[in-house]
C-alpha cells in the first residue's frame, strides 16, 4: 500500500515504508509520476535531520521540476531550491544557469544580472562568457534600457564574432535599429531602418536556418511591400535563399520573382515541393539547360520522380539525359534501374564507360556482374571469379564490396573449387565480419565442411531465460558515481537528471550517451547512437552491441513466439528492430503502425481472425497488441511459403503475391540467388537487414 501526505500525490510503499532517503528516492525514480517525486521531495527537504548535501541535491532535482510549469509560484520556490543547491560545487554553475533562466521568467532582472555577471566571471571559456555577456544584453532589452542592450550586443558582436552569440547579437541590433526608425518617422528614418537591414541580412547569411531567421522574415515582410527601394535585388535573393532554406517553398518564389538573379534549380525544388510536378519538370530541365554543371539536379529529380509512376518517371529521367548535364551518371543511374534487361544492362556499362568512378560505379558494375551470372553455367562461369575480385578491391568500401567477394566464392563452389571458394568466404567474413555477406560466408565455410552453422536460414531461438533482460549499465557508471564531486555530468547521472546530462556526455566513453537513451526510454536514439560507436570487428557481447541490439519486450515477444511455435524469438526480434527500432508509437510514410509495423488494414484482418475487438486504429499503438498481431501475421507468412524464413521474411515486406511471382521467375533452390533477384529494392535490403539483425543477435546472446 502507498502512503498520502497532506495532500501530496500518494507514494509507493517502497517509500513511504520506513525512513525516506534521497537515495530512495533517487532509485525509485523512474516508477515515480512528477506528482510523486514532487511529493517525496518536499517531504524529505521538510526533514531536520537531512544532511547538507542530500538538501543541495534534492533542492536542484525539485527545482528542474518545478522550472518546467508555468506557475508563478512554483517558480519562486525553484528559485529559492536552485540558491540552495548552488551551493554544491557539482551544481553551482548548472544551478546558476537555472537561476538567471527562472529570474527572467519572474521579472526579477536583478537577480538575472547578480547571477549572469557572477556567470562571466567565472566562466572557464570564451564560449560560456559570451553567454554570460549574452543573457546580460537580453537583460537590458526586457526593461528597455536600450543603449545599454545596444552596446552590450556591439561588444558581444565585436569580441564573439564566430560564436553564435555573436551571430544573435545581429538579429537584436538589427531589431533596434528598424523598431527605432519606424517609431521616428513611421516607416521613415531610412538611414537606421537601413542599418537594421544589413544587420538582418548579415545574420540571415551567416544563419539561414537560425533561431531568428523566419522571425526576421515576419519582420522584413511589411518593409518589403511599404518601402521597397530599401531592398536590392541581392536582398531579395538572400531572403528567398533563406525562406528556401526553411522550406517557405512559396515564399521562396516569391522572393526570387523580385530579384535579378534566377534560382532555376532551387525553383524546380520549390515547384515539386508545392505539388506542381509538371511544372517543376519543365523548369528543372531549363535549369539544367541554363547550367549543365550544377550537379544539384539529380537530388530535384529524384524529388519530382518519386511523384511519377515507373513508366513516366523513366521517361523523364531520359528527358533529363537530353538536356545534357555535365555529370550524367545520376541521369543514367535513374534510367538503368528503371529500365527491364538488357536496356539496363546497357546503362550501366554506359554509365561506368562514362564515369567509372562515380559513386554510382560499384552498384551499376554489381549488376552488369550479376546479369553474367544469370546467364552462364558451368565452365562459361570461371571469368566471373576475377571480375568479382577485381571489383571487390577496387570498391572496397563500397556496399557492394562484401558481395562481390561471396560471389566469387559461389560461383568456386559452383565449379567444384572448394578450397578457392573457402578462401574467398574467409576473406569476407574477415573484412566484414558483422556484415550480412560475412555472416553467409561462415555458413557457406560450414557446408562445404558440412558441419553445422548458425549463420543458416534455420531457427535460432534465443534462451528462455533472456526474456528477463534489461538494458546493461555503462562500465563507467559503478566507478564514476562514487566520486562525483565538481563533476557536474556524473552529479546529474546520481540524480536521475538524464536530459540535461546529454549535453555534457564525456566524448571518451561511447557507452555513456546510449545508456542516457535508454533511460529516457527512447530506444530509437540508443540504437542509432550505438551503431555509430561500434567497434571494428564482428559482434560480441559488449554492452555496445547490446545496446545496438538490445532485447526489448523480450517477455512479449518470447511469449507470442512461443504461442505461435514456427515463429523463430531471435528473428522476432530482427524485424521488429528493423521495422521499427522498437518504437512503439513509429508510423511510416505508408502508415505501417507500431513496433512491428502492421499495415492498418493487415491488422485488422489479424485481430478479426483472433476474435480481438479493436474500438479504432490508435489500439495498434499498444505494444502487446502490436507484437500479437505482428507475430500472429509473420507466423501466416511462414505457413504460406512452408516455414521457408527467407520468403516468409521477404513477404511480410513485400507482400505473398509479390513473392509468388518471384518464386515463378527465379525459383527458391538458391536462396542466395533469389535474395539477389527480388526486383524490389526496398524488399532485397529488407531481407539483408533482418537476416544480418538475426545472426547478430545470436552472436550477442548466445553465451549469455
Amino acid at each position: 500500500m502507498g502512503q498520502q501526505f497532506g495532500g501530496s500525490a500518494v507514494l509507493p510503499g517502497s517509500l513511504s515504508n520506513g525512513p525516506l532517503t534521497l537515495n530512495k528516492i533517487l532509485q525509485a525514480r523512474q516508477n515515480l509520476s512528477s506528482d510523486q517525486l514532487r511529493s517525496a521531495l518536499r517531504q524529505l527537504l521538510g526533514d531536520s535531520g537531512i544532511s547538507k548535501e542530500d538538501k543541495r541535491e534534492a533542492s536542484y532535482v525539485l527545482a528542474r521540476l518545478l522550472q518546467t510549469t508555468n506557475s508563478q509560484d512554483d517558480l519562486k520556490e525553484a528559485l529559492t531550491l536552485f540558491d540552495t543547491a548552488k551551493q554544491l560545487s557539482s551544481l553551482k554553475e548548472l544551478s546558476q544557469w537555472h537561476i538567471s533562466e527562472v529570474a527572467a521568467a519572474l521579472g526579477q532582472e536583478k537577480v538575472v544580472r547578480k547571477t549572469l555577471e557572477s556567470l562571466r566571471a567565472e566562466a572557464a571559456t570564451p564560449e560560456k562568457r559570451a553567454e554570460a555577456e549574452y543573457g546580460l544584453a537580453q537583460s537590458f532589452l526586457r526593461t528597455s534600457e536600450n543603449d545599454k542592450a545596444q552596446a552590450a550586443f556591439k561588444k558581444i558582436k565585436q569580441d564573439y564574432p564566430q560564436t553564435e552569440y555573436g551571430t544573435g547579437a545581429d538579429y537584436y541590433l538589427g531589431e533596434m535599429a528598424v523598431t527605432k526608425g519606424q517609431s521616428q518617422n513611421g516607416n521613415g528614418a531610412p538611414q537606421s531602418v537601413k542599418e537594421g537591414i544589413l544587420l538582418f541580412n548579415q545574420y540571415l547569411r551567416l544563419s539561414p536556418t537560425g533561431h531568428f531567421a523566419y522571425t526576421i522574415l515576419d519582420r522584413l515582410r511589411p518593409l518589403l511591400t511599404s518601402n521597397p527601394t530599401n531592398f536590392t535585388s541581392e536582398d531579395f535573393d538572400l531572403y528567398g535563399q533563406a525562406a528556401y532554406a526553411q522550406e517557405k517553398w512559396k515564399q521562396a518564389l516569391e522572393l526570387w520573382q523580385k530579384s535579378k538573379r534566377a534560382r532555376v534549380m532551387e525553383s524546380a525544388m520549390c515547384w515539386v515541393k508545392l505539388g506542381a510536378t509538371e511544372r517543376a519538370r519543365a523548369t528543372l530541365l531549363a535549369a539544367i539547360k541554363r547550367n549543365p554543371g550544377d550537379y544539384r539536379y539529380a537530388l530535384v529529380g529524384n524529388e519530382i520522380a518519386n511523384r511519377l509512376r515507373t513508366p513516366d518517371a523513366l521517361k523523364f529521367w531520359r528527358q533529363v539525359l537530353a538536356a545534357k548535364p555535365q555529370n550524367s551518371d545520376a541521369a543514367i543511374w535513374n534510367i538503368a534501374k528503371r529500365s527491364p534487361a538488357p536496356a539496363s544492362i546497357a546503362a550501366y556499362k554506359e554509365l561506368l564507360n562514362r564515369n567509372p568512378h562515380s559513386a554510382y560505379a560499384p552498384e551499376s558494375q554489381w549488376w552488369i556482374f550479376w546479369d553474367m551470372v544469370q546467364h552462364k553455367k558451368g565452365k562459361d562461369l570461371l571469368p566471373l571469379i576475377h571480375v568479382a575480385d577485381s571489383a571487390a578491391q577496387r570498391y572496397g568500401t563500397a556496399r557492394a564490396a562484401p558481395r562481390f567477394l561471396f560471389w566469387a566464392g559461389k560461383i568456386c563452389e559452383k565449379t567444384g573449387s572448394a578450397k578457392q571458394a573457402e578462401s574467398f568466404y574467409r576473406k569476407t567474413n574477415n573484412l566484414y565480419p558483422s556484415d550480412y555477406y560475412g555472416f553467409r560466408s561462415l555458413a557457406r565455410i560450414a557446408a562445404i565442411h558440412k558441419t553445422p552453422t548458425p549463420y543458416g536460414w534455420g531457427r535460432l531461438n534465443l534462451d528462455p531465460r533472456l526474456a528477463s533482460w534489461t538494458w546493461p549499465d555503462p562500465r563507467a557508471l559503478d566507478n564514476r558515481l562514487a566520486n562525483v564531486a565538481s563533476e557536474p555530468f556524473w552529479e546529474l547521472v546520481r540524480l536521475g537528471e538524464y536530459q540535461e546530462s546529454l549535453d555534457l556526455v564525456p566524448a571518451q566513453d561511447p557507452e555513456l550517451k546510449p545508456w542516457l537513451y535508454t533511460r529516457l526510454n527512447q530506444p530509437r536514439q540508443t540504437i542509432t547512437e550505438a551503431v555509430k560507436n561500434l567497434p571494428a570487428g564482428g559482434p560480441t557481447s559488449d554492452i555496445i552491441w547490446q545496446y545496438a541490439y538490445p532485447l526489448l519486450y523480450a517477455k512479449e515477444i518470447q511469449s507470442n513466439c512461443r504461442d505461435k511455435r514456427k515463429v523463430d524469438n531471435c528473428l522476432a526480434h530482427a524485424f521488429v528492430r528493423e521495422e521499427s527500432y522498437y518504437n512503439r508509437f513509429a508510423v511510416s510514410s505508408s502508415k505501417a503502425i507500431g513496433l512491428t509495423q502492421v499495415m492498418p488494414g493487415t491488422a485488422y484482418g489479424v485481430a478479426k481472425r483472433l476474435h480481438i475487438s479493436v474500438s479504432n486504429a490508435s489500439a495498434f499503438f499498444d505494444p502487446a497488441l502490436n507484437l500479437q498481431l505482428g507475430i500472429d501475421y509473420f507466423s501466416l507468412c511462414l505457413s504460406r511459403f512452408h516455414d521457408n524464413p527467407v520468403l516468409a521474411v521477404a513477404s511480410y515486406n513485400g507482400g505473398a503475391g509479390s513473392v509468388r511471382t518471384w518464386l515463378n521467375k527465379q525459383g527458391a533452390d538458391d536462396l542466395d540467388a533469389f535474395v539477389e533477384s527480388i526486383p524490389f529494392r526496398e524488399t532485397r535490403d529488407y531481407v539483408r537487414k533482418v537476416f544480418r539483425s538475426y545472426w547478430t543477435y545470436y552472436t550477442i546472446y548466445k553465451k549469455m
